[in-house]
């Protein structure tokens, strides 16, 4: 009489013990091992591709933006814009307490007397930090959504909020850089403002050069359009800007 596994109804012969069960937990075992090595993977490898596009940036900064025109760069996009985030909050905090300093070196003190009250200097590093840090990041996507309204709704051009964005952070690795050395000439050079401010109005400036040549890649064939693209998105951006400031005040 022949006989069968129990549990996966193998036919078995005399003697014979089915290895279903084996089978399924080396199965189950593998499964569960190839999740982890994949992560430490993609985290080495999205480190990589971060550092490889700061260095790209300043040495073949129109290949570099061609290279992020993907979706699958998405992710990379935030960290980038992150940490373009992050270097504009440590910027406002060594702005902030370049003037607190300037302030109290010609009031005598860390407060002072204005119009018979008591004014304090004093204030949350850490509030402030992430204000500026939040209202920063905030407004990449407000300028990514701006740009995919004005290019591919009103434009009809290729590209995706996904493409915008990514390609929105790797143009401003610049800007990145012109933030956090702006703020460490900031705490050395206390007396000369102009210098202090130089690195980032280059950064800002060249930031903004390489998100006109990124229409390029994600406008419409026309490229008569593109001049208006992103004059239209940048006149939206400054009008949002303003909305939103005045809101919060």
């Amino acid at each position: 009489m022949a006989k069968f596994c129990t549990n996966c109804g193998k036919e078995l012969k005399n003697g014979e013990v089915c290895d279903c069960k084996k089978n399924k937990k080396e199965e189950e075992e593998a499964v569960v091992a190839v999740p982890v090595e994949s992560t430490n993977g993609n985290a080495s490898d999205m480190f990589n591709e971060v550092v490889s596009d700061v260095k790209g940036i300043f040495k073949k900064p129109i290949d570099t933006i061609k290279d992020n025109c993907d979706e699958k760069k998405f992710v990379k996009g935030i960290i980038l814009n992150v940490i373009l985030a992050v270097a504009s909050g440590l910027f406002t905090l060594a702005v902030l307490d370049l003037v607190i300093s300037s302030i109290s070196s010609l009031f005598g003190g860390y407060g002072y007397m204005m119009d018979g009250g008591s004014y304090s200097t004093d204030y949350d590093a850490f509030e402030v930090f992430i204000k500026s840090a939040g209202f920063s990041l905030a407004l990449t996507f407000v300028y990514t959504g701006l740009l995919y309204l004005v290019n591919t709704v009103m434009f009809k051009g290729k590209g995706t909020f996904k493409q915008m964005y990514s390609l929105f952070g790797v143009s401003s690795i610049v800007e990145t850089c012109g933030y956090l050395l702006s703020a460490l000439l900031v705490k050395v050079e206390l007396t000369k403002w102009a210098i202090c401010f130089w690195p980032l109005l280059a950064g800002s400036l060249l930031s903004m050069v390489y998100k006109y040549h990124m229409i390029k890649f994600i406008g419409p064939k026309d490229e008569n359009k593109h001049g208006y693209i992103y004059l239209l998105t940048y006149a939206l951006y400054i009008a949002a800007v303003v909305i939103i400031l005045k809101v919060l005040n």
